[in-house]
């Protein structure tokens, strides 16, 4: 994040721009089902976030900031605000997509362990539920749901 300007709308433009990329990147993982490289990104990502909210901020406490802008910058951060606006959304969605895979995987595996803890097994000689486990004893399972 190299950002020299003390213009704050030109601040706001290139921390907009920067948070489009870096958002445009975690959603191309999450479609490439590559969620664990997400956590590289998250540094940087916040580090913007934090910047873009504080200038926000500053814009908004002091409107003549915006009101004195040379106009193709005014139309420049409207356009990048309208492109943010969609990327946000996109990456929402992409994240509610892993997490909806993530959590039908997670209750395949924990029904198959209970079906299995539960005696849903034949032994080798045709006996059915927990005798079909040879004296084994069920095994607790612990499941992270974090995202």
């Amino acid at each position: 994040m190299e950002m020299t300007t003390k213009n704050p709308v030109e601040t706001l433009i290139f921390l907009t721009a920067s948070l489009i990329e870096i958002m445009s990147r975690e959603i191309d993982l999450l479609k490439n089902m590559q969620p664990q490289e997400i956590r590289d990104l998250q540094s940087e990502k916040a580090d913007l976030a934090r910047a873009y909210e504080s200038c926000m901020n500053r814009v908004k406490s002091e409107p003549q900031l915006l009101a004195l802008a040379p106009r193709p910058l005014k139309q420049q951060l409207k356009m990048l605000t309208a492109q943010f606006q969609n990327v946000l959304a996109e990456n929402e969605r992409a994240l509610r997509a892993v997490k909806s895979v993530s959590e039908r995987l997670l209750t395949v595996i924990v029904n198959a362990v209970a079906e299995k803890q539960n005696g849903a097994s034949y032994s080798a000689n045709g006996a059915m539920g927990l005798a079909a486990m040879n004296g084994s004893r069920p095994v607790a399972v612990s499941v992270n749901e974090r995202l």
